[in-house]
C-alpha cells in the first residue's frame, strides 16, 4: 500500500492569541507548531513532536484540548523519537511556507471559510498578506506559488514596466537573480510561455490559470 496523504490541521485559540498547526510525519509521528502573529504573518514559537493518534481517522493527526493544545497518541512508534525523524521529517520551511498557505487557500473557499477567516482574523493573521518569498529551500515552491509569481510578472509586463523582473523582485522582497531563476522554473513547469530572442514577457498557460482559479469556482 502507498503512503497515505499527509494530514494537516490548524486550531486557533483567540484567548491566547495563538494557533496550533499540525503536520503528520512518516513513522507514526506528528509535528505540531505553536504560531503567533507578527506583522500579519505566522511565526513559530514552539515545536512539539508527538505520536500520531491512529484513532483520529479524519482531520487532525492528533487530539487537542478545548483550547487547541495538542495531545499525542498513547502508542510510541518504533524505538521512540530518533535523530533520523528529526533530520528528515521536520522540514519547517515546507510545513510553514507550503503546507500552511495551501491549507489556508483550501479552507478559505470552503463552507468553513467564514469561520476560519473570523478565527485567524481574531488572532491577528492577515489572510490577504502574502508570505515572504525568496528564502525557500532547494526543493523550491509549490506549483501554485510559481503560478502566482508568473502572474505577477505577466501583469508587470502588460502594465508597460521597463524592468518587470526588477519591479516584481522588489515587490516580493527577492533578489533579481532569484526571481529570474524562479521564472525559468515556472517556464520549465509549463506555467509561463517563453519569449523569443530573450525578450521579456510571456503569457500564463491554461495550467497556470487553473492553479490560480479559486477552489470555489
Amino acid at each position: 500500500m502507498g503512503r497515505r496523504a499527509t494530514r494537516v490541521s490548524l486550531v486557533g485559540n483567540p484567548d491566547h492569541n495563538e494557533a496550533w498547526f499540525s503536520v503528520e510525519l512518516r513513522g507514526g509521528w506528528t509535528a505540531v507548531y505553536r504560531l503567533i502573529p507578527r506583522d500579519g504573518r505566522p511565526i513559530v514559537t514552539e515545536l512539539r513532536v508527538l505520536p500520531s493518534d491512529e484513532k483520529v481517522l479524519v482531520g487532525a493527526p492528533v487530539h487537542t484540548t478545548a483550547n487547541g493544545e495538542p495531545l499525542g497518541g498513547h502508542e510510541i512508534p518504533g524505538d521512540g523519537l530518533t535523530a533520523a525523524v528529526l533530520k528528515n521529517e521536520i522540514v519547517m520551511g515546507r510545513h510553514i511556507y507550503e503546507l500552511l498557505p495551501a491549507w489556508l487557500r483550501k479552507n478559505r473557499h470552503s463552507h468553513f471559510s467564514t469561520f476560519f477567516a473570523s478565527l485567524l482574523g481574531s488572532l491577528g493573521f492577515d489572510l490577504e498578506r502574502k508570505p515572504r518569498r525568496g528564502r525557500r529551500g532547494p526543493k523550491g515552491w509549490p506549483e501554485e506559488e510559481y503560478a502566482q509569481l508568473a502572474a505577477d510578472y505577466v501583469r508587470a509586463c502588460e502594465s508597460g514596466s521597463r524592468s518587470p523582473v526588477v519591479d516584481v523582485a522588489k515587490a516580493r522582497g527577492m533578489k533579481d537573480s532569484a526571481l529570474r531563476a524562479a521564472l525559468s522554473r515556472a517556464r520549465e513547469r509549463g506555467l509561463l510561455t517563453r519569449q523569443t530572442g530573450g525578450r521579456a514577457g510571456g503569457q500564463l498557460t491554461p495550467r497556470a490559470k487553473a492553479l490560480l482559479r479559486p477552489a470555489s469556482q
